[in-house]
């Protein structure tokens, strides 16, 4: 308001009077835009009127998901201010389902049933392209930018051999995409727009791994590890059986025996239950599949820009190359080039790149990545880090789980009681003791 106020004063002043009828059509617009945005966003307007169309004007009924009930109660609220006496039976009408709830619902959805995801996500694209239950003609309420940054993604997806089965929805959602994207009036000047990833941008807690390390209790011990644990842990008690327990982190001490399962003692459980990597199921993961583009793109430049050459040679002439770009690299040894060059086996999940923004940034330069791919790549190589770090605490978890609750391993995992008893022994090996605690950062502030 104090901008239309100092407009109106230079107008009555008699600035402006060759643009008057410009500057006040445009104040009439910007003023009716704040209305309509106060009233509802362009997305919520989009799923009135989508529950409009399934739910009030027709009995077929439609299924909307969001994040969390905590979204669904927001929309809930909007719809039932905006509908007003159809807001009854529109709710009658209306299935509400979370993202965890979204593959059970799927699987035993009423045919008729009209889907409606709003916002995209990993975990939404993941569905979206390998779902047998996915409905056609299914509903994705995007925001512009988003769009435009799923439609690259998808770009990138269509050309992955592995991905192969599923390049048909691929190609019918870029189809989609494009055709929305271009309907837009006066498209937008997408690099002005703030950066939207592939997650709901509803949340200001989204995101790094510093902020997610930030709930977790962090111990030290005495082999000089970390380990991290929001929820359980177990601790080893030398005098009374059983002598692992399953503790909650929070009554973890200092000088506590604590259990940190060993590489060899995952190895030997996993032969066991029959879940290595020869056996495993491999799951998609965007994330992963992105960072193999990335790490694609990195070896095409390499060749294009320094030639083939023995990777020891290549990163040795990077690290020249990023030090004439920033001479604040000098610092960055060539070992660590060696390694953001090598791609790991058919196993190996770790980004293979740096973990310190500042290096990435040059080393990107270095290779003649522009800064929208370069802020996109560092994107993906965060986020997988982060996911390998959340699966490695799920899956030391489940198989801690395993060792120290025997009657359900015995039942349900089919292992021996020998079996068991040898891995337990094993167990007794990777005991060690706290010698500091870190505490969350919502325990020093409460």
């Amino acid at each position: 308001m104090n901008i239309k106020i100092a407009l109106q004063s230079s107008l009555a002043a008699g600035a402006f009077n060759r643009k008057r009828d410009e500057l006040e059509r445009a104040v009439s617009r910007a003023e009716k835009l704040i209305d309509d945005w106060s009233d509802a966003t362009p997305m919520a307007a989009r799923l009135l009127s989508e529950v409009r169309k399934y739910a009030v004007d027709s009995r077929s009924g439609l299924s909307i998901v969001l994040p969390s009930t905590h979204y669904i109660e927001l929309a809930r609220r909007f719809l039932k201010r905006k509908l007003g006496l159809a807001w009854e039976v529109a709710d009658q009408r209306t299935q509400w389902i979370t993202l965890s709830a979204v593959k059970s619902a799927l699987a035993h959805r009423a045919q008729a049933t009209h889907f409606v995801f709003v916002g995209i996500n990993k975990t939404v694209l993941r569905l979206l392209l390998t779902h047998q239950n996915i409905p056609h003609g299914t509903t994705i309420l995007i925001a512009y930018r988003q769009a435009d940054a799923t439609l690259k993604t998808l770009e990138g997806l269509r050309e992955l051999d592995e991905l192969k089965p599923y390049r048909g929805r691929i190609g019918l959602l870029m189809q989609e995409l494009k055709r929305r994207l271009d309907e837009v009036p006066n498209p937008l000047l997408i690099g002005k727009l703030g950066e939207i990833n592939l997650t709901f941008g509803f949340n200001d807690s989204e995101s790094t791994g510093e902020s997610d390390e930030q709930s977790l209790f962090k111990f030290d011990l005495e082999n000089g590890h970390r380990v991290y644990s929001s929820g359980w842990m177990y601790r080893y008690d030398t005098e009374v059986p059983p002598y692992f327990r399953r503790v909650a982190a929070s009554t973890i001490d200092t000088g506590d025996l604590v259990f940190e399962m060993s590489d060899e003692l995952k190895s030997d459980l996993e032969d066991e239950l029959h879940v290595g990597s020869s056996g495993s199921v491999s799951i998609l993961y965007p994330e992963r599949v992105l960072l193999k583009l990335y790490h694609d793109e990195v070896q095409s430049r390499c060749s294009r820009i320094f030639g083939m050459k023995k990777r020891s040679v290549l990163a040795r002439e990077i690290l020249a190359s990023m030090i004439q770009i920033d001479p604040r690299v000098r610092d960055c040894r060539p070992g660590r080039i060696y390694y953001w060059l090598a791609l790991g086996s058919e196993g190996d999940t770790r980004p293979h790149a740096p973990k310190d923004g500042k290096y990435f940034k040059v080393f990107c330069k270095a290779l003649e990545i522009d800064d929208e791919q370069t802020a996109r790549h560092w994107n993906f190589i965060r986020n997988a880090r982060r996911l390998n770090q959340n699966l490695g605490r799920e899956l030391a978890a489940r198989y801690a789980e395993i060792l120290f609750q025997p009657e359900s391993a015995t039942t349900y995992r089919k292992l021996s009681e020998s079996t068991i008893t040898r891995l337990q022994e094993m167990a007794v090996r990777c005991v060690f003791r706290v010698e500091r605690i870190v505490l969350p950062e919502s325990s020093k502030t409460t």
